[in-house]
């Protein structure tokens, strides 16, 4: 005679459906900071992260330094940097030091035909925008929210 368990695989379903529920929810209403760089790169970032936008300014053909911190939910362009004082003159920069600037967005755009070899640095990566590539419209950098649930789904969908 074979005696029957009351806590078989089948009693712990409830359970497990219950925890699955719960990750879910949490997984959902949780959210990441997350810059979202062109259409296929989302990076987690926190507050007070910096990273920097490099390029070559299309007149001058001199290298521009955009330095920006994860501040309160924007992007803060803090500093400027050029090699040439006309390039930063262009942009009404009078300035070559630390916080010589201070603008506050939720992203910022860089024509997809742009000659300028946009490059973003966000700790040790280096992301090359592809500008001028025949992309079509512009290449967005912004900051956003995500569902922790679907940066993890999308992360391994990439």
């Amino acid at each position: 005679m074979k005696l029957r368990s009351r806590y078989g695989p089948k009693a712990w379903l409830p359970y497990l459906l219950g925890l699955t529920a719960i990750l879910l929810l949490v997984g959902l209403s949780k959210s990441l900071p997350v810059l979202d760089i062109g259409d296929e790169i989302e990076l987690p970032v926190s507050e007070g992260d910096v990273f920097v936008h490099t390029y070559v300014h299309s007149m001058y053909q001199v290298p521009v330094s955009e330095k920006f911190r994860i501040e309160n939910g924007h992007l803060r362009l803090f500093h400027v940097t050029s090699t040439s004082e006309a390039a930063l003159e262009y942009f009404g920069i009078l300035r070559n030091d630390e916080f010589n600037v201070d603008g506050r967005f939720l992203e910022f755009t860089i024509p997809a035909a742009s000659i300028g070899k946009h490059v973003v640095h966000v700790r040790d990566r280096e992301i090359d925008l592809g500008t001028h590539e025949n992309r079509e419209g512009p290449i967005r950098v912004k900051l956003t929210r995500v569902p922790v649930l679907i940066y993890f789904a999308r992360s391994l969908w990439r």
